[in-house]
């Protein structure tokens, strides 16, 4: 029997990126500084959002065919505007089985030389892309986009989020997420 394919998850370029049963791997636990209880305030508004990861995870890929096997970031979210919770998924972070169930689930890893370009990103940074879901507008594909950072002065971690919206159906009552699109730095709790 052939050894499965171990392919990083940034060498999109590998030949053996589309093969069956290959292991798209967190080859340098990049997903791992993500991963926690974060954290934004800007006085009565908050964005809380928790993150977890799961290793091999079997996935089938309709268009090509195939099962491979991928590790994920996933997470969940809550919202809260002038001190009025309008969104809150975090419950389901314990109670979803599938990582591809979560409201918050990773698409890929991206290095510097990746678009989108990050002018601020040192050259060996590791960002993140995940999708972005909704549950009370579930007709609107977004993504989030995610940095991570420590402050030099006190270790505090942080990530930079970059919410933004790629798709809203023509004639829909809501062009955006109830989370406004926008940039977020949340801090580690």
């Amino acid at each position: 029997m052939a050894q499965t394919p171990i392919v990083s998850l940034l060498d999109y370029g590998n030949p053996y990126y589309l093969t069956e049963g290959a292991y798209h791997k967190d080859v340098n636990n990049d997903m791992d500084k993500f991963i926690g209880e974060w954290l934004w305030q800007d006085g009565n508004n908050s964005l809380t959002i928790k993150l977890g990861k799961d290793e091999m995870v079997e996935r089938f890929l309709p268009a090509s065919n195939i099962t491979i096997f991928q590790d994920i970031l996933y997470g969940e979210y809550r919202y809260i505007e002038n001190s009025v919770e309008l969104i809150n998924t975090l419950p389901q972070f314990e109670n979803v089985a599938q990582p591809w169930l979560h409201n918050m689930r990773s698409q890929h890893l991206i290095g510097t030389d990746q678009l989108p370009q990050c002018s601020g990103c040192a050259a060996d940074e590791v960002r993140i892309i995940l999708t972005f879901k909704d549950p009370n507008r579930d007709y609107i594909w977004s993504s989030i986009l995610l940095r991570h950072g420590v402050q030099w002065w006190d270790q505090q971690e942080y990530i930079i989020a970059f919410l933004y919206t790629t798709w809203s159906p023509a004639g829909s009552e809501f062009k955006v997420n109830t989370v406004p699109s926008g940039t977020y730095t949340l801090y580690k709790q």
